[in-house]
């Protein structure tokens, strides 16, 4: 049985999309979002805290996400939880939780 982790959020974009194209013409788009939450401690200080995930899309998502946000935007996003990993210039592994995107809906109005 095939197993996964379901992601869904209501996130901002926090920069640009980043759009390239695969050699075989398939668009493939990175965005950074990020959420925030606040919450207060016991001696009534209050704490926010951002969480900052790198997501990518594939085909025609990915050309309506380059289109379509902006940095600063919100859109709600569903995905699958996935860990890529690779070696840095010094040869040591390292990794990353992203989300491969399955759907995006905007939410800012359009202008």
């Amino acid at each position: 049985m095939q197993t996964f982790i379901n992601i869904t959020g209501i996130v901002r974009a926090t920069d640009l999309p980043e759009l390239r194209y695969t050699p075989n013409k398939k668009a493939v788009v990175t965005l950074l979002v990020a959420s925030n939450s606040s919450y207060q401690t016991q001696d009534g200080t209050k704490v926010e805290e951002s969480c900052f995930i790198k997501c990518s899309g594939f085909g025609s998502l990915a050309e309506a996400v380059n289109k379509y946000v902006k940095k600063g935007d919100p859109v709600y996003i569903e995905g699958q939880l996935k860990l890529d990993t690779w070696n840095d210039s010094d040869g040591k592994k390292q990794s990353r939780h992203t989300v491969k995107l399955d759907k995006v809906t905007f939410l800012k109005a359009k202008e």
